[in-house]
């Protein structure tokens, strides 16, 4: 038997059945934050059972957790982005759809910094946070 104690309650549960993170079933009692079945961190439900930064989980008791992450404009360089700028305006260096936008040079990391660095009448080169451009 495992107990669990908290200020005002001991739960006792059997746990026989080996009762663990990563089996698909989010089980309240075992403390789990999400339980999606799997053991791949970045896809909102850690390998250790909590949810990661960025993203919510949706628990039903001996159910597989259902996560969800923040996308585009939360200020972090995701997975498929080219950058992000905590926003999803076009026009800025950094489209709507995280992808760097024609004549800007952005710096690659969250949250982005963009410079517009053509269509001003000069050929344009440099280094802008770190990165080299030149514009043939």
């Amino acid at each position: 038997m495992l107990s669990i104690r908290d200020k005002a309650h001991v739960l006792c549960i059997d746990d026989s059945d080996d009762i663990y993170c990563q089996n698909g079933k989010w089980e309240e009692y075992n403390l789990e934050g999400c339980d999606d079945g799997n053991n791949v961190n970045g896809d909102g439900c850690s390998t250790a059972c909590a949810v990661e930064a960025r993203c919510t989980c949706t628990n039903v008791v001996n159910a597989t957790s259902t996560c969800s992450c923040v996308p585009c404009g939360n200020s972090y360089l995701d997975s498929g982005e080219q950058c992000d700028d905590g926003n999803v305006v076009n026009g800025d260096g950094c489209s709507s759809t995280c992808q760097q936008e024609a004549c800007y040079y952005c710096n690659g990391v969250g949250p982005t910094s963009c410079v517009k660095a053509c269509e001003n009448g000069v050929l344009n080169s440099g280094t802008f946070n770190g990165v080299s451009y030149s514009e043939i």
